[in-house]
């Protein structure tokens, strides 16, 4: 049976589109009925065996509980994500959800599993050669230590990030 591996329809795909684009809305204006359109979305795209709308189903999942301060949800679907953009060969994805692991551990105080977190997205960011990446890490890193009291080591990855900054001409981070 390869029923996995037939293309999701275009009516399916245009239907999950609609919802995802909804779920998004709503969580940008963190209503939470977002969560109710993204497990649908969730469960239609895993009826309609679609990886990338799965990931996206749950990204949206994650980030609106990320951003309404529920870290234990948001690590669930970060893990979960993981998976996903490993099996879909989405490394910058990958990595921007390392960084958002991170900042979930560290915002429930897990500060070795956000360090670990951190360091996972540092090392896809550099194989990606993704620099704003590569900043947001190295500032969330600085953030940490500097909470940890270990200021040396805060203003060691403070500096990268500022220089990686510099080079891509942000001046807002």
């Amino acid at each position: 049976d390869k029923s996995s591996e037939r293309p999701i329809l275009a009516s399916d795909a245009r239907r999950l589109e609609k919802i995802l684009v909804q779920a998004e809305y709503l969580a940008s204006r963190k209503n939470d009925s977002c969560v109710v359109l993204a497990i649908e979305a969730l469960r239609f795209s895993r009826a309609n065996n679609s990886e990338l709308y799965e990931a996206r189903s749950l990204d949206v999942l994650a980030n609106f509980y990320f951003d309404t301060e529920r870290y234990k949800p948001a690590l669930d679907n970060y893990r979960l994500l993981l998976t996903l953009y490993t099996n879909l060969g989405d490394s910058i994805q990958k990595a921007t959800v390392y960084n958002r692991l991170g900042l979930s551990y560290y915002n429930i105080g897990i500060y070795d599993e956000a360090v670990k977190s951190y360091h996972h997205a540092m090392r896809l960011a550099v194989e990606q050669k993704d620099t704003s990446l590569l900043a947001s890490t190295n500032q969330n890193i600085g953030v940490l230590y500097a909470e940890i009291n270990r200021s040396q080591e805060a203003m060691s990855y403070y500096e990268k990030a500022l220089d990686l900054y510099r080079i891509m001409k942000n001046r807002v981070n």
